[in-house]
């Protein structure tokens, strides 16, 4: 007795085609999307440092930059500990964010618009 299938050898090399076209695209898309939130620690500014590192402030991504200016390029992501005021519990909070060689190392104007600090203004009274 033959088998009779509802879809031809055709139509299931179609399905299997698109499918691992499908696969490769998100596996790309995901990769852009990790690479665009990644902060290269070698590169960055101080205001990229503090607006996307959790627990860097202004005088923690100072002292960042100064480090590097002096002793030169981070070689490891656990380098950043030898900065002073940088622990290892802040290296393991941002640890999926920072790299040494690639990602994110200067705000682009919008995103630093958006995240100015607002002076309160004076009032007379």
């Amino acid at each position: 007795m033959a088998y009779s299938s509802r879809y031809s050898t055709r139509d299931a090399i179609k399905r299997i085609f698109l499918s691992g076209l499908m696969t490769l695209f998100f596996a790309f898309a995901v990769s852009l999307s990790a690479q665009a939130e990644t902060i290269n620690i070698n590169k960055a500014d101080v205001q990229t440092l503090q607006h996307y590192l959790s627990g860097i402030g202004k005088v923690k991504a100072k002292a960042i930059v100064t480090y590097r200016k002096k002793h030169g390029k981070f070689k490891t992501v656990e380098d950043l500990t030898k900065v002073p005021g940088i622990g290892k519990a802040t290296l393991e909070k941002n640890r999926k964010l920072i790299s040494t060689s690639r990602g994110i190392y200067r705000l682009d104007a919008k995103k630093s618009k958006a995240h100015k600090e607002v002076k309160p203004s004076k009032t007379k009274g």
